[in-house]
């Protein structure tokens, strides 16, 4: 695949990335749009990008090396270069091997909390170099006001170029581009080691590390029949399998959080789950356990699990409304499903405080048989579902606590971990959320997103840590911080808000359908259901499919979650509907051009962050269901 850019038009915004599990580089096209690291909970050093004036034509065509995460971006127009990308498996090290025909500038932004200098003559061991440093104070603020543990340096070089007292970076003739980052004395010493590594022996190393890893990866495409699929579509599943385990390595780090995107430098649980459910599928058996081990690890430290989590960082939490439901229900069903495909039972030994944690959290949140949506939850967070049904019973929610609790009391009972007078007590809560499932979530055959009388049963808390309502429902801002409950205007509001009188445009008795919560009964596989029920529950959007070629996540509406795809090819790969070869078709034109999948399509058009882990690995995991139901 090739990915396009030009400074005349307007981009497709398609990202790919580099990392090594402590360095983090995330780039469009030639341009180098965030660098961060270690660890990877930072706010970005700086971006580079080619200098140009407006006037002059800059093209470029960039593609990934097969069988190694080697970018090469070849430059027309103006100019004529070629540059050639990568990062060390081992050291926080990345390269740009570059050839122009005419100089040409790579401009530095800094980011705002950073301090740049350039050094003239600066001493690598017994080399000497001009160089640019960037320094991240210790303490600066990024994200949701995390802070910064360590003052951590970036160290960039140029060999056979030039760095400008400005400092940006000139390239000339042909030559190499060096980053080196971590405190300071390590960016030195790497640097010192990377100015003593030819061109050819640094690619070496890296094609020798990435060839090792992807001859584990798991080729779907391979599995699928001939007589079936279309050679195109088996061919590019082929490509998809190898580009997104390189995403998904490139973004996990060495305590084992995987990040969740470029806007996103935390862990989190939700995205963490279902990127595990793809490496499982793709034949990423250590990553997927050092998924568990960092979950576990951060319960170690604070006796629970937040919405998302620092990678390296350890005060950077996430915490918002409602983490006591989902977040906790994700733990124990990715645990399960890990010990299913692999067979490491020992690891739920291991973990088991943080299991039962997961699971006795969740009990004073039931109200009806049902559990409420996460504060983050996806369907909120993208604006599918109105953030003032939060409280609301969440069929989703509701599902992962049923199916979690019952294999998790179920194993307890196999290996006496608990006393027969709690599991029974335990047992009637799960049993009771299950039987009463329909009737809370399904109407004539069809399952509802959310139900208001959970409302009937809880008291709202006063207070809860989250979005402001009002900002967000009536101005569409987000304002992150303390909330109180304001009973006259039913909003939890900022300290701004409270206790004035505000429009209420939300239908807060509306039961809403949405493809992800409906499809989810198939993708784990529940009990619940039978197959007939599975079938009809997906009839509305087998109906969307035929009708526009996608399925939206509002069934009135025309967003789709990234995933959304890959749960409708789930369900069709379940039920071996005719249409589940269609679906893996459609699934393939969403992907972009770097192999990976989105955060969000309108109207089949990316939206906001790209080169996802957990949509492209919900993604590849629907493809593993498809190969299954052909056998």
């Amino acid at each position: 695949m090739i990915r396009s850019w030009s400074n005349q038009q307007a981009d497709s915004g398609s990202v790919h990335c580099f990392g090594n599990g402590n360095f983090l580089i995330y780039a469009q096209g030639p341009n180098l749009s965030q660098v961060e690291g270690p660890p990877y909970s930072m706010p970005s050093f700086c971006s580079l990008a080619i200098g140009c004036k407006p006037a002059q034509a800059v093209m470029s065509e960039s593609q990934r090396e097969k069988g190694a995460n080697i970018w090469t971006h070849r430059i027309s127009g103006e100019v004529q270069a070629q540059f050639t990308d990568y990062m060390l498996p081992d050291k926080n090290l990345f390269f740009r091997d570059y050839s122009v025909s005419a100089p040409l500038t790579l401009t530095v932004h800094e980011g705002p909390e950073t301090a740049k200098r350039v050094y003239r003559d600066f001493a690598f061991g017994g080399m000497r170099r001009d160089c640019l440093m960037i320094r991240m104070p210790m303490g600066t603020n990024f994200f949701t006001s995390i802070a910064v543990e360590q003052e951590t340096w970036l160290i960039l070089t140029v060999e056979g170029g030039a760095v400008t007292e400005e400092g940006h970076l000139l390239l000339e003739n042909s030559g190499r581009l060096l980053l080196s980052a971590g405190l300071l004395p390590d960016a030195v010493s790497q640097m010192e080691e990377a100015l003593g590594l030819k061109p050819a022996q640094a690619q070496g190393l890296v094609r020798h590390y990435w060839k090792d890893f992807l001859s584990g990866i798991t080729d779907l495409g391979a599995s699928l029949p001939a007589d079936e699929v279309p050679e195109k579509l088996r061919e590019r599943v082929s490509q998809a399998c190898e580009s997104v385990a390189v995403v998904i390595k490139c973004q996990q780090s060495s305590s084992g959080g995987e990040q969740a995107g470029y806007p996103y430098p935390l862990a989190y649980v939700r995205d963490m789950a279902g990127t595990m459910r793809g490496m499982l599928s793709l034949g990423m058996q250590e990553e997927a356990r050092k998924i568990l081990e960092f979950w576990y690890s951060r319960f170690c430290l604070f006796g629970n699990v937040h919405n998302a989590e620092g990678m390296g960082n350890f005060g950077g939490r996430l915490y918002f409304p409602n983490d006591e439901v989902e977040v906790p229900a994700y733990l124990i069903v990715s645990a399960f499903w890990y010990a299913d495909k692999t067979g490491d039972w020992g690891l739920l030994d291991e973990i088991y405080p943080m299991l039962k944690w997961a699971f006795e959290i969740q009990l004073p949140q039931l109200g009806g048989g049902m559990t409420s949506f996460s504060g983050d939850e996806t369907y909120i967070a993208g604006g599918t579902l109105p953030r003032v049904l939060m409280y609301d019973g969440s069929a989703e929610s509701t599902l992962l606590f049923i199916e979690g609790g019952l294999r998790f009391l179920d194993w307890c009972r196999t290996n006496k971990k608990i006393s027969a007078a709690e599991l029974e007590r335990y047992e009637k809560m799960v049993v009771d959320a299950k039987a009463r499932y329909k009737e809370n979530f399904c109407v004539d055959g069809l399952l509802y997103a959310n139900n208001p009388a959970r409302l009937n049963y809880i008291k709202k808390p006063a207070f809860a840590r989250g979005f402001c309502e009002v900002h967000d429902t009536l101005q569409h801002q987000l304002v992150l911080g303390w909330l109180m409950y304001d009973e006259k205007s039913g909003y939890y509001c900022c300290p701004e808000c409270y206790g004035k009188k505000h429009p209420d445009p939300v239908d807060r008795k509306k039961r809403h359908q949405l493809s992800s919560a409906s499809l989810l009964p198939a993708f784990y596989e529940s009990t619940i259901f039978a197959a007939g029920e599975l079938e009809r529950i997906a009839s509305p959007y087998i109906e969307l499919f035929a009708k526009n070629g996608f399925v939206p996540s509002n069934a009135e509406g025309n967003r789709s979650l990234g995933y959304d795809y890959g749960l409708f090819l789930y369900a069709m790969s379940m039920l071996k509907h005719s249409l589940r070869v269609p679906a893996l078709a459609a699934m393939l034109e969403v992907l972009d051009e770097t192999g990976a999948w989105v955060e969000y399509y309108d109207n089949k058009k990316p939206f906001n962050c790209r080169c996802r882990p957990w949509e492209s690995a919900i993604n590849i995991d629907a493809i593993r269901k498809l190969t299954e139901s052909f056998q």
